[in-house]
């Protein structure tokens, strides 16, 4: 899922300036002063004419006691200008279940060739790749600035820093630290962007995959009443796991320890999440997420002074979608996704919402495409639907370009023709037209492609199927009964 905003309050991350600012050569770098520090363009593109600020520190580092905890703004130091060239990238880790299924979802998409792998859903010990990436920091709080056409990327933090929650954790630490690093990012772009020539009532988010969650947690943020998140139990288990791997018994002996040991401690329960699961997640904290995202979406509780542009891929749960062989493996699934719910959900997710007719009635003909369609609805397209349905400006599109698979069609995104691509460039360049005249006009008409204006999604569901075949509008296979069902939050 991918999801762009358009934005004329308080968010931002992806935004255009005017050609007036770059002046000189590669060998006059622009020095920036923000207020808090001094900071010098790191390159300049003298094909393009862009300037490069790198590594812009938006907050202190959040180490020893200010781990797990808000981000802070950072300290004034003009002791010297920063150039941004001590590059440093947040924790990473590898989810275990992806790997596992890039060995077999391109066969069964082209002929439906079932795997033969065994797999658990239950979380385990993950192995870790050694030795690590050096440049891998706790204090990766840092954003890029390109001008005249700027794009800032807010670093984001990757499991276990951003997300732990429970009742435990929560006794000395911050629920949802991940969004919080991500609000102050957002909140620096709306303070400093003039500095570089940006209209700070102009901004344009844009993220994918589980940073697309994470604007439909922005929008909701503060949105309602407080309440104790649902899963203490859960949460707490996997606060307990974490502690284990890093060989300490509390949040403060963590706090004490070296980086080294958290990142591996980060990089193994991500890696040993159990398949088709992640571990670490926002939570409902009583603050920031007051109440499932969905529901706030549903009852009104988000901004409404934005506008969105959604997308979401056709195949998009493959990818997470253990191989189940049988009706038992799907109903463990089910109950392991959602733990806390009346067996009478689990039964009607099992039996009613996707029962077990192999026909293609329910958009599936045997186990896994069963799994798929379900872990696909789930976790991507009804959350897209619900955004969508929730903003009035909103705008959708369905990715439907074989493989069609998690993120494909970032690919086509960040195409560029100056690189050399098997990717079908005409699929490419109408999807590009699409973001930039949503970033530009806050609506992705698409004149050279057909269309005088797109419609807002509105009642009808409008969505714009991307593909090499037609430009046609349709209806978003998300609006069904289903997503509607998943809106309800009934597993909550």
């Amino acid at each position: 899922m991918s999801t762009f905003m358009k934005v004329s309050t308080a968010l931002a991350c992806f935004f255009s300036v005017g050609q007036s600012l770059v002046q000189g050569d590669a060998n006059s770098l622009l020095v920036v002063d923000l207020s808090y520090e001094l900071h010098r363009a790191s390159t300049f593109d003298t094909k393009l004419g862009i300037y490069n600020f790198s590594n812009i520190r938006y907050a202190v580092p959040p180490l020893g006691d200010l781990l797990f905890r808000p981000p802070q703004p950072p300290a004034s130091n003009y002791s010297s200008i920063n150039d941004g060239l001590d590059s440093r990238i947040c924790p990473q880790a590898n989810v275990g279940g992806l790997i596992t299924s890039a060995q077999w979802d391109f066969s069964y998409i082209t002929n439906r060739t079932l795997p033969n792998i065994s797999y658990s859903p239950s979380p385990s010990v993950g192995s870790v790749p050694i030795p690590r990436d050096p440049r891998e920091n706790e204090g990766c709080l840092f954003l890029d600035v390109f001008v005249p056409q700027s794009v800032l990327n807010s670093a984001r933090t990757v499991g276990t820093f951003g997300f732990l929650s429970g009742p435990q954790f929560s006794k000395s630490g911050t629920p949802n630290a991940g969004l919080w690093d991500q609000r102050l990012a957002l909140q620096w772009v709306q303070d400093k962007t003039h500095l570089f020539g940006g209209d700070k009532m102009q901004i344009t988010v844009a993220r994918g995959s589980a940073g697309a969650g994470s604007i439909i947690h922005q929008l909701t943020a503060f949105g309602g009443a407080s309440k104790v998140a649902s899963s203490p139990a859960q949460e707490d288990q996997a606060f307990n796991a974490f502690l284990q791997l890093a060989n300490v018994s509390s949040l403060g002996e963590a706090r004490a320890v070296s980086s080294d040991k958290l990142i591996y401690a980060n990089a193994a329960q991500v890696a040993g999440s159990g398949y088709g699961f992640f571990t670490s997640g926002p939570s409902r904290d009583g603050t920031f997420v007051p109440q499932h995202p969905r529901l706030l979406l549903k009852d009104g509780k988000s901004d409404k002074s934005v506008s969105v542009l959604v997308g979401h891929n056709t195949n998009e749960g493959l990818a997470f979608a253990p191989p189940v062989r049988d009706d038992a493996g799907f109903r463990e699934l089910e109950t392991l996704k959602f733990p806390n719910v009346n067996q009478s959900v689990i039964d009607f997710i099992v039996n009613d919402l996707y029962p077990p007719i192999f026909n293609g009635t329910f958009g599936y003909y045997e186990q896994v495409g069963r799994t798929a369609v379900a872990t696909t609805e789930s976790h991507f397209t009804c959350a897209a639907y619900a955004l969508k349905s929730a903003v009035e400006k909103s705008y959708g599109y369905v990715f439907n370009t074989p493989p069609a698979l998690h993120v494909a069609d970032a690919t086509y995104m960040f195409y560029d023709p100056s690189t050399k691509s098997s990717i079908n460039t005409t699929v490419a360049y109408i999807l590009q037209d699409y973001l930039i005249n949503f970033i530009l006009h806050g609506a992705p008409d698409n004149r050279p492609d057909g269309f005088s204006s797109v419609p807002t999604y509105g009642k009808n569901a409008n969505v714009v199927p991307i593909n090499a075949n037609n430009v046609t509008m349709a209806k978003d296979p998300a609006g069904n009964a289903r997503c509607k069902w998943w809106e309800q939050v009934l597993y909550n």
